[in-house]
């Protein structure tokens, strides 16, 4: 693992703790400087890490706090409080 990934680890988990805690600028900060990491070192963000930010706002999502999310035929729709959406699929078991 890379300096880098680390540094993107762990800014992942600092948004989280902000906006556990109600600290939704310094989640969004955390957020755009984990973003900035990864395009600079061309790296993919960590999928658990994409699907809860916004790509519009950099918000770190919560669902029920700033995030409402809607299962759909076949995927998933997350819509931020930007009315930002963003939808995944899924397989329906």
């Amino acid at each position: 693992m890379t300096v880098a990934e680390e540094r993107i680890e762990r800014l992942a988990e600092l948004a989280r703790a902000a906006a556990r805690g109600g600290e939704d600028d310094r989640a969004r900060y955390y957020v755009r400087l984990a973003r900035r990491v990864a395009e600079r070192n061309r790296l993919v963000l960590p999928r658990k890490f994409r699907r809860f930010t916004c790509d519009d706002c950099d918000a770190y999502l919560r669902p029920g706090r700033n995030a409402r999310v809607r299962l759909r035929d076949g995927h998933v729709v997350i819509t931020c409080d930007c009315r930002a959406q963003a939808r995944y699929p899924y397989i329906d078991g």
